[in-house]
């Protein structure tokens, strides 16, 4: 009779395991809901000179450069052309949260443990199916080395519509990706805050 019982409680885990994992991936197939990214060559354009202020110190000492989302959104879309992440794009929503998504296939997200443990399951023509990826961030400016960074610090991670562990990212974002969570800053840059649809760069005065 325990015998029984033991096959039973066996049966049912590993029923629930392939239900679970066929949810998941059910999940991670879907599309988030998305803000649409409307660009400009204008906002292009303003991007760049706002940039090039800030890069050549014509920006005047302890006064706010401010970038707003649709600048960008553009300048990503210029000059992150090399990444394996298409569509790229930065929604600023809230105070001090920054949320980027960007799109790419299955087969690449599921490539290491444990992830790579819902690839084995999945037939192989899926791999090529495209994914949607959504990291909600919080800016901060931080030295290392005696340079200064954005750091983008992950708070949460989703896969199509799939919450997984933050600290999964690394192992999802190949290397040329991941460099968009930490970039270097010129050393005047004093912080970078996140206000709705906007960002502030301050220097230093």
């Amino acid at each position: 009779m325990r015998v029984g019982c033991g096959c039973l409680v066996g049966v049912v885990l590993v029923v629930a395991a392939v239900a679970g994992l066929g949810w998941a991936s059910f999940n991670i197939l879907q599309t988030p809901d998305l803000r649409p990214a409307t660009v400009t060559v204008a906002d292009s354009q303003r991007a760049q000179e706002k940039i090039y202020s800030i890069v050549t110190r014509k920006a005047p000492p302890g006064s706010p450069v401010t970038l707003t989302e649709a600048e960008i959104n553009a300048f990503l879309a210029r000059n992150l052309g090399d990444l394996a992440v298409a569509d790229l794009r930065v929604a600023l929503v809230t105070d001090g949260a920054a949320r980027l998504t960007g799109r790419t296939t299955l087969g690449a997200v599921l490539t290491e443990p444990p992830l790579s443990a819902i690839r084995d399951v999945l037939p192989s023509g899926w791999l090529g199916r495209p994914v949607w990826l959504e990291l909600d961030t919080t800016p901060r400016v931080e030295t290392a080395n005696g340079r200064r960074f954005l750091r983008l610090d992950v708070r949460s991670f989703r896969v199509g519509r799939q919450t997984l562990p933050a600290l999964l990212v690394r192992l999802v974002l190949d290397p040329a990706t991941a460099r968009v969570l930490r970039f270097g800053l010129p050393e005047h840059v004093e912080s970078v805050t996140v206000e709705p649809g906007r960002a502030v760069i301050r220097i230093a005065s």
